[in-house]
């Protein structure tokens, strides 16, 4: 992350805080995920997007001057380090989920062909599925 960007736009003080926030929202996320509880999945989700909108709203509009001065008075390369840090912590955490959700579907995918008893539980990849049959030894 590029320091002046940070720095111009918006208080690193709140960025942080706003970060720490996302990252237990996308905590109890993987919560609601492995139970699953798809009301809670919902709230979170929609919880992740205010905070994103937030983020990204810190962003356009800047920090006012009660902010540049706490900055320029605070240990802010110390935040900036820590901001870093808990960016790399989300990102981790969204692929973490991203993974969980790939795996929910799969599952959903399943009982929706067991309901239907079309197709096999188990669909196999289409370069897994052998091809003619061929005699085990040559005669």
């Amino acid at each position: 992350m590029n320091p002046e960007f940070l720095s111009a736009n918006g208080s690193l003080g709140s960025r942080v805080a706003q970060m720490r926030e996302l990252i237990d929202e996308l905590t109890r996320m993987q919560a609601a995920l492995l139970v699953p509880d798809w009301h809670a999945i919902e709230l979170h989700a929609s919880r992740q997007r205010q905070l994103c909108h937030a983020f990204a709203l810190g962003e356009l509009t800047g920090p006012n001057e009660q902010q540049k001065h706490e900055e320029a008075e605070g240990d802010s390369q110390g935040t900036l380090t820590e901001l870093v840090s808990l960016v790399r912590h989300a990102s981790y955490l969204n692929r973490v989920n991203r993974a969980l959700v790939r795996r929910q579907q799969r599952a959903l995918r399943i009982l929706s062909n067991l309901q239907a008893r079309r197709a096999a539980t188990y669909a196999a990849s289409p370069l897994l599925t052998p091809g003619p049959a061929q005699p085990l030894l040559e005669p």
